[in-house]
């Protein structure tokens, strides 16, 4: 993660042509305006009205993400109070889609979703059948044709 995507153009290794190709015509600064949509420091304010924690994933040896950019948007968290859970993986960048780190970063990511899904989820089952048939109310309601008839019948 990191606070500014133009501040990872500016300091990363694997960015630096990016940056090259900018440099004399455009400044840091006024590559972050441009770039804001893209940068989750100009909204993680909007964040303050979410209870669930959000998963933020970096590595420490990463040359393109570099740590002190990461540690700035856990700087914002933790100044607004956001719940976060943060995973510190030992590699960098590319390795993050490498054996073993991959897995690690699937496994945090299913990790994550099981437990902050599941709290949200309704309590009541759901039968996809009762859902399709002719008995449901909400289907009755629909003046549009019956889509899913090839459901009730098997």
């Amino acid at each position: 993660v990191s606070s500014y995507f133009a501040d990872v153009v500016w300091t990363g290794l694997s960015t630096r042509y990016v940056r090259w190709g900018l440099e004399g015509f455009i400044d840091r600064d006024l590559l972050r305006e441009i770039w804001a949509p893209l940068s989750p420091a100009y909204f993680i304010g909007l964040l303050e009205s979410n209870p669930r924690p959000h998963l933020l994933m970096t590595a420490t040896h990463d040359l393109t993400f570099i740590p002190e950019l990461s540690e700035k948007v856990f700087a914002l968290y933790r100044q607004l109070s956001l719940p976060v859970d943060r995973v510190d993986l030992p590699c960098g960048h590319y390795t993050t889609g490498r054996f073993p780190f991959k897995y690690l970063v699937g496994w945090h990511a299913c990790r994550y979703l099981h437990r902050h899904l599941a709290k949200s989820s309704p309590t009541k089952e759901v039968s996809w059948g009762s859902s399709f048939s002719s008995e449901n109310p909400a289907r009755k309601s629909r003046a549009q044709p019956d889509k899913f008839s090839h459901f009730e019948n098997g």
